[in-house]
Order: C-alpha cells, then structure tokens, then sequence
C-alpha cells in the first residue's frame, strides 16, 4: 500500500472508481439518453389552429407512378377520417409545369379514388415530385392532408426504322436490247444493306436484282428486252427490301419501262400443208404448236403466215387457198392454226399427192418486196412424178427460183426424204422428220423457227440514252411509335388518421425563429445517477474488503458518503460546465465524474478521524479496555462444574497489534504498522 495520507488515498480510489463507472456504464446511458440534434431553421407558414382532438383526415396515394412524354397514368388515393363525414376534395401540384392531375374527389361514402397524371409531349425524362392535398370541411372548418407521388417520366423508345425508294424517271430500251437505270433509297434509324428487286415485268422483259451496301445510297440496275417483247409503256413494280435489327423493313414505288420495236428482217412463210384424210392427228398437233413458232421467229424476225392445202389435183381436187386478211397472209400464227383446224380433210387416192403444185401456188402468193421467203411442206407422202400443174421436180425448181425464194423446208415421213431433195436446187432448206415430232409439234417448230431466223438478217437495234438521275426518295414520316406497357401507380398504404389542422384563414409568411435547443437535464440526470449509484458501491466495497484499516462505523460511514454526495454531486457539476465550455464534451462529463469520486472518497476518511478524535477525548480508559477486549480472551478450562479454572494457553502469547493512539488493531509487522487516522507508524 502507497504510504499516503488516508484521505489523499481515499481520494484517489474514489476519483479512479468514478472514472472507471463513468466509461463503463455512464457513456452508455448518456448515448441512450443524450438529447436530439435540433432540425436546421427554416422558413415557415403561420401555424395552423389547433383541431379538436376528435377530428382527423388522412391521405395516401400510390408512392410512384411511371409514364411516358405526351400520355397519362392513373395513381391511386386513400383516405380516412375521423369524425369527418363528408367528402373529400384532393388536388395536386407539381415541381414542373409539364406535369399536372386533374382534382379529384372522394365521395363521403367511399374512402379511395383514382386520378390521372399527364405529361405534356417532348418533356425530358427524369423524376418529379407530385404533391396530393386533401381537403375537407366540418364545423365550418377545413382540414387537409398531404400525400406525396413519384412521378417517373420515361425516355420513350426510338422510332423505327424507315425506308424509301426511287428510280428514274424513265427507262427506254429496244427489243433485243438493254439499258441502266438509277436506283436510290434513303434510310432512318439503321445504315444495313438493301436489296431491291423488280417484279411482275412484262413478258420478254427482266431486271436484275441490285444491292445497295451499307454507307451507299445509289446503284446502278440493268434492264434487259427480248426479241418478242411487246412494245410500249409498262410498269415494273420496285421492292426494296432490308432486316434492320432482324425485323423486316420494305418500301415499294415502281419504273415506267418503254419497249422499243427493233427494226428486224421480215419474213413471210408460207405452209404447203396436205390436207388428205391421213393428216387429221398432224393437223391438230401443227395447229396447237404454231405460237411457239411464231414466238421463236419474233425474237429476231417480222414475220407473217400464209397457208395452201392440197390433196390430188390430177382427179380434180382443187388447191385450198384461204384469204387471210384478204392478202392471203396473217401475222398471227394463232389465226393460221385455227384456220387450218376449220380445213376438211380428205381427197387423195391416187399415187402420190399433189405437193409439187402445192409448193408451187405457195411461191406465188403475195411476198413482201423485202421479205425473206420461205416455204415449209407438211406431207405424210411423196410427191407425183407428174403432177397436175407441174410435171416433174425439175420444173419445180426452176418455178422456186423465179419466184425468188429463199428457203424450203420439208417436214415428211424420213423414208421419203430422197424424193424431196431434187426440189432443194431450187431454194436450200432443212429436213425435218414428222415422226419424229410424236405427241406434239413443238419441238419440230421451235427448230424449225430456229433454222428460219438463222437465215435471215441481224434486227437493227437502236441506242437510246441510260435513264435519268433518280428522284430523291422521302422517308415516310415517323410511325406511332408502340409504347411499352407501364403499370398503374400502386396501391397506396393503409392511411393512418392523425390530427389534422384546419386551412388558416390567410397565409403568413414569417421569418424564421431560431428554437432552443432541447434540455440536456434529462440526460445529465440520467448519466450521473449511473456515476453515483456505481461510484458509491466502488468506495464501499473498497473499504470494506481492499482498503487497509477496520469496517467503518455506521455513523461515520453514513455521515461520510452522505456529506460527500452532496459536495461531490456539486464538485462534478462545477467541472462539468468548466470543461464544457472547451467544445469537448466527453472530457467534461469524465472530468465531472473524476471530481465527483474524489470527494467523495475525501469525505470517508474525514468523517472516520472526526468520530474517532471525539471518541478519545470522551473516554480514553475506555478505548484501551475496548482495545484489551479486542486482544484474544484465555480459553476457560472448567475442571468441575462447581468452579471453573483458566486453562493457560499453550501457544506462546501473540504481541499486541493495537494502534497506540486510538487502539485500532492493524495487522503488519511491528515498527511497519501504520494507522492512517492517527498518522502513526508502529
């Protein structure tokens, strides 16, 4: 132990204790109980007069709600009332302009409605805040509820994509011929690849699909014209076509496409064609095969069609001669075909048939000056060695030649082809196996339309110039765009009915009052009660068990921790304010605590010595006999029951440990023993 006055010791146990009870429990209450940060100052409204406690209005409404520029939402509105009937009005306001709700109102029976909040077009995306306040009246008073709404304005998705098309104005092209033609498009919202195609064209017509690649906007597209395309104005339709984003996009306009006539060779043929009985199967198949002749000729050639029919002229079967058009010549090879069905079959029946007067009237029908000639046979047997007009092939031939033909064309069975080729010294011709056309002539006449055109001279084409630049095309205007769905605004919580205040007759704008800070009583009360309850018990069991020296009397110890409660409660409080005044105050209340402890660990020993002096100088005897009583008594040895005798100790006698000033009994050795009230060693 420190060989320290005992009141200085004292002090310092009781200033540790409170230090120590002040960190362990006191911070603690103080955190628990310390008092509220006063709300920053800010402008205010008057305040509203109070309502009576028995008339209550709440309001909630959906906590968000979102939507897109230029559309409306509903939200939702609950209220609840006490005492309050009636209905309830609600009305909004806004942080923007272009947010707004219409008022809305309750009716007295219900306790919910919806009301729609719009965003005018073209406002920026972002959140708002929508103020909801209800109002209602009763006893000639109105009160209001507030209810706040997030409104979410929505960025809306991008329009989609667009496309356009144009070509040139015009396009000319010759039969036989080609030419180009400008292709543009425009595109909105997507630069991918575009392909267009050209469809529906006319017969003897075809375009070539183009693809415009990406970046690009121009192509150039080539239109091609056969031979047997008809001539003048037709529309082709014009597709472009793109997958922007893997969706289908497509736009249509179209391009006048103009033929032109070649100027070709004309050609006249003329059919030499036997019409006995035996012919009846030929006939038919020659007259549903004619347009493909006439579709192979008209790729490079003019062509017209005559017909002369023949049997036997040597028994007076006459030739048969019908007037096409008047002039003996058609220019459709349909006409002949049906011309020739109509023909009556029959005749024949002598050696051979009248072929060679046949050709012969063919040569004389009325050519074109210019005209290739040609004359084709169609026979199933063998010319006469005289025939009626002509009396051999020789004569046949020389006939051919005056009459200038240029080609003659047999089509008979092939074993009679030897007697047919004498009549080729007159014009040169091909060969061509009738039965080798079976079912059908038209693969007979498509060669034979080859072998004519052959012969006859290359069509003039003309050049035109390429089509004119593209129009612009003109995107189409942005579609609707399909907005997302978005929900209702939710349902709003459970309205709690607290006291409302009434609508002040007028609005007063004040300035601002700086408020009081709240008390710290409270708190202050509740740390140091912790300080002296435990600070108290610290000092107690300190001096009944770690201090040094005997119990202390009840009357010294109450008078002690009584009188330094009291001091020491004002002690702390004094060094509370005095280190509260630094800003810091943490040290403040453990400094308080400290000066509490201190006196009153003081005021214990002061209060032992007081009550210890006053005993000596009223009875000292007294003291040493209580001294004397406290020594160890000699055991009694009773040798009867009728006298008892003191057994002597056997132990050898322990030296006195008596303080010599107050007699208190301290352990310790002698010369090392002190006595902290008398300030002795002994």
């Amino acid at each position: 132990m420190l060989a320290l006055p005992r009141p200085l010791l004292f002090a310092l146990c009781g200033g540790a204790a409170a230090l120590v009870v002040a960190l362990t429990f006191g911070e603690l209450v103080w955190w628990a109980a310390r008092p509220a940060e006063p709300p920053p100052v800010e402008p205010h409204t008057a305040p509203p007069v109070p309502v009576p406690p028995d008339v209550r209005l709440a309001l909630t409404a959906s906590p968000k709600v979102a939507l897109y520029p230029g559309t409306a939402n509903a939200i939702r509105l609950r209220v609840a009332r006490d005492r309050l009937d009636g209905p309830v009005a609600v009305r909004f306001t806004s942080s923007v302009a272009e947010l707004s709700a219409a008022e809305v109102t309750v009716p007295a029976e219900e306790d919910g409605s919806t009301a729609q909040v719009v965003v005018a077009a073209g406002t920026k995306p972002g959140t708002h805040q929508l103020m909801a306040t209800a109002t209602a009246t009763a006893d000639g008073k109105e009160f209001i509820a507030t209810a706040t709404v997030e409104v979410v304005v929505l960025a809306p998705p991008p329009p989609g994509p667009r496309l356009a098309v144009a070509v040139s104005p015009r396009v000319r092209a010759y039969q036989r011929g080609t030419n180009t033609f400008a292709v543009r498009v425009a595109r909105g919202e997507f630069d991918g690849p575009v392909t267009v195609t050209f469809g529906n064209p006319p017969e003897g017509v075809t375009i070539a699909p183009v693809t415009i690649p990406t970046g690009a906007t121009e192509a150039t597209a080539t239109v091609t014209v056969e031979g047997g395309a008809a001539p003048g104005f037709h529309k082709v339709a014009v597709t472009a076509s793109a997958t922007p984003n893997g969706g289908a996009l497509s736009a249509q306009t179209d391009v006048p496409v103009e033929v032109l006539l070649t100027t070709r060779a004309p050609v006249d043929v003329v059919f030499a064609y036997d019409c006995t009985g035996s012919m009846a199967r030929h006939t038919r198949q020659l007259s549903d095969a004619l347009p493909a002749l006439a579709t192979e000729l008209g790729k490079k050639t003019d062509a017209r069609y005559g017909l002369v029919g023949f049997q036997d002229t040597t028994l007076a079967q006459p030739l048969k001669l019908p007037q096409l058009h008047g002039e003996g010549f058609a220019t459709s090879a349909r006409l002949v075909g049906t011309t020739l069905r109509d023909i009556r079959l029959g005749g024949g029946g002598g050696e051979g048939d009248s072929c060679m007067d046949g050709i012969a009237t063919a040569a004389e029908l009325p050519f074109r000056p210019a005209a290739l000639r040609v004359v084709v046979l169609v026979t199933d047997g063998t010319p006469k060695k005289v025939d009626g007009r002509i009396k051999n092939a020789g004569d046949l031939a020389k006939h051919l030649k005056a009459k200038k033909i240029d080609q003659l064309h047999i089509v008979a069975l092939p074993d009679e082809r030897k007697a047919f080729e004498p009549l080729w010294e007159g014009a040169k011709g091909s060969f061509f196996e009738l039965k080798a056309a079976g079912g059908t002539f038209d693969a007979l006449v498509t060669e034979l339309g080859k072998t004519i055109a052959a012969g006859s001279p290359e069509p003039v084409v003309g050049k035109v110039e390429a089509g004119g630049a593209a129009r612009a095309p003109v995107l189409p205007q942005p579609g609707a765009v399909t907005l997302p769905a978005v929900p209702v605004g939710a349902e709003p919580d459970e309205p709690k009915v607290e006291q409302s205040a009434p609508i002040p007759p007028e609005k007063k704008v004040e300035e601002p009052t700086p408020e009081e800070p709240p008390s710290k009583a409270g708190a202050l009360t509740a740390w140091a009660g912790v300080v002296v309850l435990f600070g108290c018990a610290a000092l107690a069991l300190g001096q009944f068990f770690v201090l040094p020296g005997p119990r202390p009397a009840v009357a010294p110890a109450a008078t002690g921790y009584g009188g330094g409660l009291l001091v020491g409660l004002v002690a702390g409080a004094l060094g509370y304010v005095a280190f509260d005044a630094t800003g810091v105050p943490l040290l403040a209340r453990l400094a308080g605590a400290v000066a509490f402890g201190a006196v009153l660990g003081v005021a214990v020993p002061l209060a032992e010595r007081a009550f210890a002096e006053k005993d000596e100088e009223e009875d000292e005897p007294k003291d040493r006999s209580r001294a004397r009583a406290k020594e160890p008594a000699q055991e009694v040895l009773e040798l009867d029951e009728a006298e008892p005798v003191a057994k002597p100790n056997i132990a050898p006698p322990k030296p006195r440990d008596g303080c010599p000033g107050c007699g208190r009994t301290i352990p310790g050795t002698t010369g090392e023993r002190y006595c902290m009230l008398c300030d002795k060693t002994f």
